[in-house]
C-alpha cells in the first residue's frame, strides 16, 4: 500500500497540469451533486409547511372555446365555490401563477 501511494504522489509531482485538472473535475463534480442534492431535498423530498400536505389539491377553469386551456378563475367564482363546495376543509386563491 505504501509503495503505490509513493508511485501516485510522483505521478502527481511529475504531471502538475493534470493532478490539477483531475483535482478540479472531482472538485467540480462533489459541488454539482451536493447543489443537486440540497435543490432535490429543498424542493421535492422535504414535506410541505401544512398540516396534511397529502391531502393538498389545485382547482381550476377551462375554457373549451378555446382547446381547454386554463383560465384564471374570477374572484366571484372563487367566493362562490368557497360557500358552496362542502368536499374541502378550506379554500385559498393564488394571484401571480401563470395558466399553461
Amino acid at each position: 500500500m505504501r509503495t503505490e501511494f509513493r508511485l501516485a504522489f510522483r505521478m502527481l509531482i511529475r504531471r502538475p497540469v493534470l493532478s490539477i485538472a483531475v483535482v478540479a473535475t472531482i472538485g467540480l463534480a462533489l459541488a454539482a451533486t451536493t447543489v443537486a442534492f440540497g435543490v432535490v431535498n429543498g424542493v421535492l423530498l422535504a414535506p410541505l409547511p401544512y398540516r396534511q400536505p397529502d391531502r393538498l389539491v389545485a382547482i381550476w377553469e377551462r375554457n373549451l372555446a378555446h382547446g381547454g386551456t386554463r383560465n384564471v378563475t374570477s374572484p366571484a367564482n372563487f367566493f362562490t365555490w368557497k360557500t358552496d363546495l362542502k368536499s374541502f376543509d378550506g379554500l385559498a386563491a393564488m394571484i401571480g401563477s401563470r395558466p399553461r
